[in-house]
This record gives structure tokens, C-alpha cells and sequence, in this order.
């Protein structure tokens, strides 16, 4: 076994591909997903895999998040309430699913200190302030830790 990952969002488009990646080479994976978005027929053909494990449940569950990170030795942080209709019809549901979602998993991830990768896809634009993240090497302006080529003036107002 190569390890142990928690993929929130695991039923999505996206948690459903890396988790058979994941598994294809040889790692246990735990997906965690309340199904809003996702969908048990992403993961159907996981299901049987005994190394794929399927929780039904929220990223705002203090005790699923807490037990599922600590067995972990990696986050995979995919979870999101997204969809233009889902937004504009439960905007506070959206706020506190991706907001207060990814901080539970930000605060056990780092209690128990395992590394997290949050992703974000589609129509996705952060706006951090370019000035505060700079390349201790070059002086240059970059993203903290944009998993892309794409340069940081993209993601700046």
C-alpha cells in the first residue's frame, strides 16, 4: 500500500477520476461526499474495490472530517457547493459548505499535520493580492502555490 488518502468531493467529476488514480496505484482512498453535486454513480465502479471507501456525509461534520483526516497521510480537498443555480438559490448553504467546509478540514489537517492540496476548477478566480506573494528566490510576483504554468497576473485584479 502506497498510502492512505481522504478525497473531499470524492464522488464529483474530478474525486471520482483522481480517486481510481489513486488507486490504480496502489493507494487506500477514503472519499468523503454529502452527494449534493456528486453522485454514487461516479464512484460505482470503485465500490468494489476494497480499498475504496465511500462516507456520506458533509465537510461540516467536525467528527467524520476529524477521524477521516487523521487516518490519512494526505488531502485531496475537492469538496464545494457549486452550480450557478445551487449559488443563487441557497447562497448561504453555498457560503458556509465552501467556507466553514474547508476550514474543518484546514483545522484537523492541521492538527493532525497532514499536507492538503485544495483544488479549484471552471469558473473559479481567486483574487489574492499579488504584492503579498512574492518568490523569496526572485523578488518576482507569483501565487502561493497555483498547481499551474498560468502566471499570477491571471488571478489579479
Amino acid at each position: 500500500m502506497s498510502g492512505r488518502a481522504l478525497i473531499t468531493g470524492g464522488a464529483g467529476f474530478i474525486g471520482s477520476h483522481l480517486a481510481a488514480l489513486l488507486l490504480g496505484l496502489d493507494w487506500e482512498v477514503f472519499a468523503l461526499d454529502d452527494l449534493s453535486t456528486g453522485s454514487e454513480a461516479n464512484v460505482a465502479h470503485l465500490v468494489g474495490n476494497p480499498h475504496f471507501h465511500l462516507t456520506v456525509e458533509s465537510v461540516l461534520s467536525p467528527s467524520v472530517v476529524s477521524e477521516l483526516v487523521h487516518k490519512c497521510d494526505v488531502v485531496f480537498h475537492l469538496a464545494a457547493a457549486v452550480g450557478v443555480r445551487l449559488i443563487v438559490e441557497q447562497p448561504g448553504h453555498t457560503l458556509l459548505t465552501n467556507v466553514r467546509g474547508t476550514e474543518t478540514i484546514l483545522e484537523y489537517a492541521s492538527r493532525f499535520e497532514k499536507p492538503v492540496l485544495i483544488a479549484s476548477s471552471g469558473s473559479s478566480k481567486p483574487r489574492w493580492q499579488a504584492s503579498r506573494w512574492r518568490s523569496t528566490a526572485t523578488g518576482r510576483r507569483r501565487a502561493a502555490s497555483a498547481m499551474s504554468a498560468t502566471s499570477c497576473a491571471r488571478w489579479t485584479a
